[in-house]
């Protein structure tokens, strides 16, 4: 697999168009970066990423979480998706990668210390 050199994207503006302008510059980045996420989710979960990220959203408090405490940044969120052409709901899912595999470590180990046992969709 060839890597991409780095690209600096210069952005300014409100969250949403500093957003925007992120997602139209990086679209083929974005689109490709998402194509290996859905396919690892596929692979790892047994689920289809779309299936994974309507799940993700319903069972949890992300989004109203992250407009009470950081609105700035969902509304960049919601530009990314725009300049890119894939939804919000799929680039704030991507976004959280990191929060979700804590929530699932941290579950696991209290589950696996209690002598439960985890069954996680």
């Amino acid at each position: 697999m060839a890597v991409a050199p780095d690209l600096i994207v210069d952005v300014a503006g409100s969250g949403r168009d500093r957003g925007r302008a992120h997602g139209e510059v990086l679209r083929g980045r974005i689109a490709d970066a998402l194509e290996r996420w859905d396919a690892e989710v596929g692979e790892r979960m047994g689920i289809p990423a779309a299936d994974h990220v309507a799940g993700l959203l319903a069972a949890t408090r992300f989004v109203p979480a992250i407009e009470a405490s950081t609105p700035d940044l969902l509304e960049e969120v919601r530009g990314i998706a725009e300049g890119s052409g894939v939804s919000f709901e799929r680039i704030l899912a991507y976004n959280l990668m990191d929060e979700i595999k804590a929530r699932f470590m941290s579950t696991l180990s209290t589950q696996r210390v209690r002598g439960s046992r985890v069954l996680i969709k």
